[in-house]
Formats: C-alpha cells, sequence, structure tokens
C-alpha cells in the first residue's frame, strides 16, 4: 500500500544532490558500523555508498518494487 504517489527525479539529477559519503560521515557511519538499514532507499543514493564502508549487513526496504 502506497501512502504518496510521486516520481523521483532522473538517477542522473538525483546524484547531483548529495553526498552521501559526507553525510555518512557526519552520522558516523564507518567500518566499525555492524549493520545499516535503509527505509525508503530510492536510486541507493545512501545504500550503496553505505555498503562499501560498514562491517556488517546492509538492508534496504523500499515501498516501490522498481
Amino acid at each position: 500500500m502506497q501512502y504518496r504517489e510521486f516520481d523521483l527525479p532522473d538517477a542522473a539529477l538525483w546524484a547531483t544532490f548529495f553526498d552521501p559519503v559526507s553525510f555518512l560521515n557526519i552520522l558516523e557511519v564507518d567500518h566499525h558500523t555492524k549493520n545499516y538499514v535503509d527505509v525508503g532507499w530510492g536510486f541507493g543514493t545512501f545504500l550503496i555508498p553505505a555498503a562499501k564502508i560498514v562491517s556488517g549487513s546492509v538492508i534496504g526496504i523500499d515501498i516501490n518494487e522498481e
């Protein structure tokens, strides 16, 4: 059940909005982080960089199957 309909910008444009590694550093996500869960992960903007950093599991949950 999707509560709100919206469209994300094109993936290339979306990638220009954030510096995911800087945000993860601010949140103190690093190699000491055991597990990382990203709810509403969309294009994987933070999920994919987190997977390269954390020492444990990375899980992405999104309402949209795409």
